[in-house]
């Protein structure tokens, strides 16, 4: 089976997990503000102190710093902005655009044809019993985008470019996100039992001084989803039109994927996927790329000007 795509790991960091997560484990390790950790806690602690803030030993997979790459925060981000073309939103603990490599081989129509795609799938998806007035429908459209969005990821991954380092920073996130899913030991230890994971995350940041994103539960929810519907994409599962239209079936897995996906980032970003749109009666040739506006900037207010330091922004707003 293989492992998640990197947006599962962007989308989760975005809500500000893994800089929450390991401030927790730097304040256990520098002493008792967070009083004193059961047995569970104290081996959770150890395994994620030794296995994802040790620099591993030489030729592990996970050996991704050294003195070329010393710091790993920046290979994440520089491998965001390499696949996906984003920044995330929060930069350095200064409030300064937090510093990275910042390639121009770079897939930065990323956001405009993921978010095309998305909005002709619900298109399609709200037209599929029409059977009188306005159909906005138009398959041939949805496999061309979907068609476009795999090209250019997989041109990013010619000869196994960015394998090692989505494997590592989707297994770190994973980590992290599982021990928010229920109100287990660490998270008893740490005081923040609650409903669902965005609120843990919530109380987890509100307890080692930094903030969840205001979001995280849009980001959260969709982070599984996206993963799914982007490794279909990079197969071409979607490139024809019968593949397209499992995004938009009455039923099936597939198509809750895409909603959910429609749904959380229309509401993360405030742009709004389900405008509806008018017919023209002209097909969108295949191969060709779609007719998309810019992704505007959303203000920031960390303290940095409103586009990141990569000058350009990211898909997730942030915090207001």
């Amino acid at each position: 089976m293989p492992w998640e795509h990197l947006i599962y790991a962007y989308l989760l960091e975005n809500t500000g997990m893994m800089r929450i997560f390991k401030r927790v484990v730097e304040l256990y390790a520098a002493g008792e503000q967070l009083d004193v950790p059961g047995p569970v806690t104290r081996q959770w602690l150890r395994t994620s102190e030794e296995l994802l803030f040790t620099n591993p030993p030489p030729f592990g997979i996970g050996s991704l710093a050294s003195d070329i790459r010393p710091d790993l925060e920046a290979t994440r981000r520089n491998a965001y902005w390499r696949l996906l073309g984003m920044d995330l939103d929060h930069g350095a603990p200064s409030g300064r655009p937090y510093p990275y490599p910042r390639v121009t081989a770079a897939n930065v129509d990323f956001v405009a044809n993921f978010e095309s795609l998305l909005a002709e799938v619900w298109q399609n998806y709200i037209n599929r019993v029409n059977t009188s007035g306005e159909n906005a429908s138009d398959p041939e459209a949805v496999a061309n985008r979907a068609d476009i969005l795999a090209k250019g990821l997989r041109v990013r991954r010619l000869r196994g470019n960015l394998a090692r380092e989505e494997f590592f920073f989707t297994a770190v996130l994973s980590w992290f996100h599982v021990t928010l899913e229920s109100d287990n030991d660490i998270i008893v230890d740490l005081k923040a039992t609650a409903a669902d994971p965005s609120e843990r995350l919530q109380k987890l940041g509100a307890r080692v001084g930094i903030p969840a994103h205001p979001r995280a539960r849009n980001l959260i929810l969709m982070a599984e989803p996206a993963s799914s519907i982007l490794r279909f994409v990079e197969l071409e599962k979607f490139s024809d039109e019968p593949g397209a239209a499992t995004l938009y079936a009455p039923t099936g897995a597939i198509k809750d994927d895409a909603l959910t996906i429609i749904n959380h980032w229309g509401m993360a970003t405030g742009r709004n996927l389900k405008v509806r749109r008018t017919t023209t009666g002209v097909p969108t040739p295949k191969g060709s790329a779609p007719r998309v506006r810019p992704v505007a900037a959303l203000p920031r207010t960390n303290g940095t000007s409103p586009v990141p330091a990569n000058g350009r922004p990211s898909a997730i707003p942030g915090r207001n």
